[in-house]
């Protein structure tokens, strides 16, 4: 699929500008639910202090850190699955980024597009009835660093 080229990086755009203003696009909601956890990135744990949650083309979410309003040391992480594997345990491996998953992250210091495969894991991403998402993710990274995250029970 040759448009899934050029609608990821456009939908995950609208996502990071999305997060950026006080009004949320009517398909992106914030999951109001405290507790968010926080993800670990090269053995550094952020704090997540919002996921939002998109439903365009693909199933994303966005885990937003709570950086105490300092958007200079913004860091953000974009995940998302094509539909069809909504509710199942994606191994990276078997399927084609950009196609079927897509994973950005990006801090003061590094940036991890979409357009560099990840190099093992899995990603799950299931829509919940109250707006929010069951979200776990443990993948190796282009790098090799890694990358978890999991508000699963």
């Amino acid at each position: 699929m040759k448009w899934n080229r050029y609608i990821l990086p456009l939908v995950a755009l609208c996502l990071v500008v999305a997060c950026d203003n006080d009004d949320t696009a009517p398909s992106t909601t914030p999951n109001t639910n405290d507790g968010h956890g926080a993800f670990w990135y090269d053995d550094m744990e952020f704090p997540v202090g919002e996921v939002r949650v998109s439903s365009d083309g693909f199933i994303a979410a966005m885990l937003i850190v709570d950086n105490g309003g300092n958007a200079a040391s913004s860091t953000y992480c974009v995940v998302g699955v094509h539909p069809q594997f909504e509710g199942v345990e994606l191994d990276v491996e078997k399927y084609y980024h950009n196609d079927d998953y897509y994973f950005v992250f990006e801090d003061p210091v590094s940036l991890y597009t979409n357009y560099h495969p990840l190099r093992s894991g899995t990603i799950y991403i299931k829509r919940t009835d109250d707006g929010g998402v069951d979200l776990s993710v443990d993948v190796e990274l282009a790098d090799g660093k890694m990358f978890a995250y999991s508000n699963l029970p």
